[in-house]
């Protein structure tokens, strides 16, 4: 997969894990929510490690989330 695809993805997987932590209470200020935030920020600037992590971690989290509800 190229790097603009991967990008493009990853960003996607981001701010769709950041909202389902938003729905389930998690505020801006919480270690979970600041941890999800600081990965974004590492995806906007194209790193690499960061792009894989969101892909390969919070990508099949999302995908169970959805296919439970």
């Amino acid at each position: 997969m190229n790097l603009n695809t991967k990008l493009e993805l990853a960003l996607d997987i981001i701010s769709t894990k950041i909202a389902m932590e938003s729905r389930n209470g998690y505020g801006v200020e919480s270690e979970v929510m600041q941890d999800l935030i600081r990965d974004k920020s590492l995806v906007y600037c194209c790193d690499e490690r960061a792009l894989d992590k969101v892909i390969q971690t919070y990508g099949p989290e999302i995908k169970q989330e959805y296919k439970e509800s």
